[in-house]
């Protein structure tokens, strides 16, 4: 943080004024999932009765990281200007900014992908296994950038091919289990019932 030309080492507030345009360079769809939770979570807004029925619940408060970037004295209260240049420039700014997160942005590995996603029963079988302690996680490797073990690994297998055993003992099932998204909490539920504490 800088003021006035010379860094600033400290924690500082950032006061967000109504009349001062703020713009999302990235995470739109995650902005309107927040505020759709914030307002089911206020009462501002009723929860559907597929949300109902699905047992949705948006009781719980929790932090959410954002980054703010300012533009030097672009829309800072007394300097904001109607004209077409600062509109120009605040344009220019952001669409840079946006092209370049969007440009150098990594893809996430495949453990990882598995430990974050909730809707593949790819996913959610290795998960079940391991928090079941049917697996002692000390013995598989949660994560890395390579698929394989090394013989220096101090572990007897990996996510992935916890994974991988998932998908081969369900290949009879591809359409109504491999194939198919389980998003909501009851459709997951209702697909480890099925292929999980109903299978050999």
């Amino acid at each position: 943080v800088s003021s006035q030309g010379k860094p600033v080492e400290k924690w500082v507030n950032l006061k967000l004024y109504k009349n001062v345009a703020r713009i999302v360079i990235d995470g739109q769809h995650r902005l309107l999932a927040l505020k759709r939770y914030w307002n089911v979570h206020t009462g501002k807004e009723p929860l559907s009765p597929q949300e109902i029925k699905e047992n949705f619940s948006c009781s719980k408060t929790f932090d959410i990281p954002v980054v703010y970037l300012v533009f030097g004295d672009f829309g800072r209260v007394g300097h904001a200007d109607l004209s077409e240049t600062v509109r120009d420039e605040i344009i220019k700014a952001t669409r840079n900014i946006f092209t370049v997160i969007n440009k150098t942005a990594k893809s996430i590995d495949k453990q990882t992908q598995l430990l974050l996603d909730d809707s593949k029963i790819s996913a959610l079988i290795p998960r079940k296994l391991l928090e079941e302690g049917v697996l002692e996680d000390r013995f598989v490797r949660w994560s890395s950038k390579s698929r394989n073990l090394t013989q220096s690994d101090p572990y007897l297998t990996t996510l992935d091919l916890v994974s991988q055993c998932t998908i081969e003992l369900l290949k009879d099932y591809q359409k109504p289990a491999l194939k198919k998204s389980f998003n909501s909490p009851t459709e997951r539920n209702k697909a480890l019932d099925d292929y999980y504490e109903s299978h050999p």
